[in-house]
């Protein structure tokens, strides 16, 4: 049997323009057989915090910045679909967030699991609907100690956009069930205390287009408004990107910011000829304030990660591009109101085909990125950048 071996790629990159360079890359040993860190997040003691998956188990592990392990746990729960997400949650303690197999990925719950400080799991709770799949995709705290769970149902078209709500002890509170032919969804507190649902959603059944669906719903879990997004009307697809990303956020100014990727193709499914990026501003209503797009027209795959605003109201994101694979991805600064301001390519030194998946600023304003790298056919390295 072919054995598969993870590593990690760190990488230091300083971000005070002019000057975007990397300082440091370094490729270390790191949770054997494994395949993507789809989820990281940072402790006050400036440690990280990893959650990996291969699709069918999750694995955590911290270390420091500088890619020394401090502990690893590399056996867990039979997941599927392979979107795991792990945060601190209070008095130092962890939340996993994933996707229980309960029959052989044909059942499948909404996994819940609490963590001590040092990975031991202390609790271990699930929830769904008997007999399909309760796919989760995000999650999101609540401001009073519990969590919300956005995700999908499996539906006779295709997956209901749904939403589960848990008190701070992991007990449900309501689990709801929304849009037909809606997946991939995101979640958002907003400032006025409800929650904000992106998914990607179809126009029709079966053979349909893809476009963007957002829902605001109160605390109840009851709609307060909807609307149908269509960012680009000569695409066939508009994607939250795969794995999972986290791709929204709610800005100091109130108004949504979103990154995503647009297939141009004549048919849905058919032969993808270009596939850009777009940058989103839309108001509390739902209606488009500007958007920026990347890469048009040049007949490549490209990808974005998440949006981050910086303190000083502008936005950061890094893309990939998968036709042709190559060890390069670029990073963007935006403006507030739509305008690139700064753009730079990196290029590892170490990885041959890089595959970003999750970025996130830390508190010494540095931006972290994990990556899995494709080397010979099996996900072979992890990328972390910092500081940007």
């Amino acid at each position: 049997m072919k054995k598969f071996i993870l590593h990690i790629v760190l990488v230091f990159i300083s971000l005070e323009l002019p000057a975007q360079t990397i300082q440091w890359e370094k490729l270390i040993n790191y949770l054997p057989n494994q395949e993507v860190i789809n989820s990281l997040d940072q402790s006050s003691d400036t440690t990280i915090v990893f959650c990996t998956t291969n699709g069918l188990n999750t694995s955590f592990a911290k270390a420091k910045l500088n890619g020394d392990t401090l502990w690893k746990k590399n056996k867990n729960v039979n997941t599927c679909y392979g979107v795991d997400r792990i945060a601190y949650f209070r008095n130092g303690e962890l939340m996993h967030f994933g996707n229980k197999n309960v029959g052989s990925c044909s059942e499948v719950n909404f996994l819940f699991q609490k963590l001590s400080a040092d990975g031991t799991v202390i609790s271990s709770w699930d929830y769904g609907d008997s007999g399909v799949q309760n796919g989760l995709t995000n999650f999101a705290f609540l401001p009073e100690g519990g969590f919300l769970a956005s995700g999908l149902r499996e539906s006779s078209f295709d997956y209901y956009l749904s939403l589960m709500k848990l008190d701070s002890l992991g007990n449900k509170l309501w689990h709801k069930k929304y849009r037909d032919g809606a997946s991939t969804s995101d979640v958002v507190i907003n400032r006025k205390g409800n929650y904000l649902l992106r998914a990607s959603a179809a126009d029709q059944p079966f053979l349909s287009v893809y476009h963007h669906y957002f829902l605001e719903v109160n605390p109840n879990g009851d709609s307060v408004r909807s609307k149908y997004l269509i960012v680009h009307a000569d695409s066939v697809d508009e994607d939250i990107y795969y794995a999972g990303n986290w791709g929204m956020i709610q800005n100091e100014d109130g108004d949504y910011v979103f990154t995503l990727s647009i297939d141009s193709v004549q048919t849905r499914l058919g032969t993808i000829l270009d596939r850009y990026i777009a940058v989103v501003m839309m108001d509390t209503l739902f209606n488009i304030k500007w958007r920026l797009y990347l890469n048009k027209g040049t007949g490549g795959l490209y990808y974005p990660t998440r949006i981050i605003e910086l303190r000083d109201s502008t936005y950061v994101f890094i893309s990939i591009n998968t036709q042709p694979e190559s060890n390069q991805f670029f990073f963007y600064k935006i403006s507030k109101t739509g305008q690139v301001l700064s753009q730079k390519t990196f290029t590892s030194s170490i990885c041959s085909k890089v595959k970003i998946n999750e970025i996130k600023l830390l508190a010494d304003s540095s931006l972290i990125i994990s990556d899995h790298i494709y080397f010979l056919g099996s996900n072979l390295i992890r990328q972390i950048i910092s500081p940007i």
